[in-house]
């Protein structure tokens, strides 16, 4: 099994080696949905249920999952886990519950397709500060070398990656390409890959990791360069000068955090707050318009969680940025609304459990899950802790209600059906209305900013993918007639008008297809990045979305 979300090539790839190594032995792959993966107890009850033997997990979830279903996971006979720097304590709490049989610590960049060096992980010591990544695996060769290319074998040296599994390079990025990939010294005709990672020999020939050799963060799985996020920052009116850092908040999860000094004239006509430590209000309209600055351009993982105004960024003697003088976030450098007490028993509840795993001192009824720092790996550790208090709802509804008071008032009410129907994202028009098909993991939110810039009158409504049955995947024909059907409680006949992005496209063009035989006329259809796998004009539609709709598998 693997819970491994298909974002880049190295996660299709890592599904794709387990499956074969599966059926090479005569196994089952088991595919399960976003929902399972991110409750604790479906999750453990879907492993048993399906008697997975050999199991993939991220380091995030890996160390998640060890506090919450330990005991399931000693069960496995296989368990794979990689993708961050380890935590030494979650596989201590693995190896207390007597198993798994074969527990693998794994190392690879998605550069050197899928692993390049794996560690099998014997017994530890308690006080043990780091886990080894191993050794290279078949057909891969790892090399520690120094600044000037020369090897350190007995010293702290840059991971360079060669064999059958580097790739060949980035697509239309020849500069960067002629960078990180260069030609083998050591074997002719073999190419490395830089990897800008810093590692280590042990005495028993194993690697250590020890960390990385320039600014990239990896955050959630996500590698990351904060130069680019600040150079979009001082894009913004307000910015004179930027850097963006991670660093670790009070939970002890590693967030982006965003120190901009502003341009005075303009910032002080827009209302923006003086500095670090203004009022909630103030400082909540300057996160949030830099939020929504670098939320138009750069993907959400790159939105950083905090916006922290300074006078000047601090520095050293020598003159340069003095890091470690930056100061840590209050609660006043996140995007939120005035404060407003949460109401009621519920609002206090979860208000109580957002604050204390968004390291913050406190919630209020209008903040946004995910404006405020969160994300799905924090979603699994909302879900549990509101679970404990009697509170049950899924990851689909914090998703599609993110606002506290919002999200409250569902739990209020009955369990929605497996097809929540549509999400109105503009409820009103004179034409007929768009209909937008987002990925697999049912994440409308970008919606709201598309419609913002779309120079239409017309209502958009957003259609969610169906509810996965972790143990059987409706046929995409299926899910198009629920989709349909949901639609035409809002427009009873057509012309129709359909919007898709990512994944979502396969989904809108099954849906285009079945009105048409339905006698419908289908007027307009747009996609946005939608790209079909490399062999798509010789696979079936089924068979394009069996690969597509995997992208519902985010974690």
């Amino acid at each position: 099994a693997s819970t491994d979300p298909l974002k880049n090539e190295g996660s299709v790839l890592r599904f794709v080696w387990g499956s074969i190594s599966h059926f090479a032995r005569h196994g089952c792959v088991v595919v399960m949905n976003a929902t399972t993966v991110l409750d604790a107890s479906s999750f453990s009850k879907a492993l048993e249920r399906q008697k997975v033997t050999s199991l993939f997990l991220t380091t995030a979830l890996f160390n998640h999952y060890t506090s919450s279903i330990a005991p399931t996971l000693s069960q496995l006979k296989y368990l794979l886990c990689g993708g961050e720097r380890n935590d030494p304590s979650a596989f201590l709490r693995l190896q207390r519950e007597e198993g798994p049989v074969r527990l693998i610590h794994c190392y690879g960049p998605t550069e050197t397709t899928t692993f390049a060096a794996t560690y099998t992980v014997g017994p530890m010591q308690e006080k043990a500060l780091n886990v080894p990544i191993g050794r290279p695996i078949a057909n891969t060769r790892l090399y520690l070398l120094d600044a000037h290319g020369a090897p350190v074998p007995f010293a702290v040296g840059e991971l360079y990656v060669g064999g059958a599994g580097v790739a060949r390079g980035y697509l239309n990025r020849p500069e960067l390409t002629a960078e990180r990939f260069i030609a083998s010294p050591f074997v002719a005709g073999d190419r490395l890959y830089r990897t800008g990672d810093l590692a280590r020999y042990l005495p028993d020939g194993n690697l250590e990791f020890l960390g990385r050799n320039d600014e990239q963060v990896k955050i959630r799985g996500f590698r990351i360069e904060p130069g680019e996020i600040a150079a979009r920052l001082v894009e913004h009116e307000w910015v004179r000068d930027a850097v963006v850092v991670a660093r670790e908040d009070r939970t002890g999860e590693m967030r982006l955090v965003a120190y901009v000094v502003c341009a005075q004239q303009e910032a002080d006509e827009a209302g923006a707050p003086e500095k670090a430590g203004a009022g909630d209000k103030e400082a909540g309209a300057l996160a949030s318009a830099l939020r929504g600055h670098l939320g138009a351009r750069l993907p959400d993982y790159m939105v950083p969680s905090a916006f922290v105004r300074l006078d000047g960024l601090p520095l050293t003697p020598n003159g340069k940025l003095d890091r470690k003088a930056l100061p840590a976030p209050q609660d006043d450098a996140y995007a939120r609304n005035a404060y407003a007490a949460p109401q009621g028993e519920v609002e206090t509840a979860l208000a109580a459990i957002w604050a204390e795993l968004l390291g913050l001192e406190r919630v209020g009824r209008h903040d946004h899950f995910f404006e405020l720092g969160g994300h799905s790996l924090l979603a699994v550790r909302l879900l549990s802790g509101a679970s404990n208090l009697g509170l049950q709802f899924s990851a689909s509804d914090l998703f599609r209600t993110p606002i506290l008071k919002e999200l409250a008032s569902k739990l209020n009410l009955r369990p929605q059906p497996s097809n929540p129907g549509v999400i109105p994202i503009r409820a009103t028009g004179s034409q007929p209305p768009l209909f937008f098909l987002p990925t697999g993991m049912g994440d409308c939110s970008y919606a709201v900013k598309l419609a913002s810039e779309m120079d239409i009158d017309c209502p958009v409504y957003a259609v969610p993918w169906p509810d996965f049955n972790e143990f059987c995947f409706p046929t995409l024909e299926e899910m198009a007639s629920q989709a349909i059907g949901v639609m035409k409680e809002i427009q009873p006949s057509g012309p129709y008008r359909l919007a898709a992005y990512s994944s979502g496209g396969i989904f809108a063009y099954a849906i285009a297809r079945h009105l048409l035989r339905l006698g419908e006329a289908v007027s307009f259809m747009a996609f946005i990045d939608v790209a079909l796998p490399a062999s798509g004009s010789t696979m079936s539609l089924n068979q394009i979305a069996n690969e597509l709709v995997l992208e519902s598998l985010e974690s």
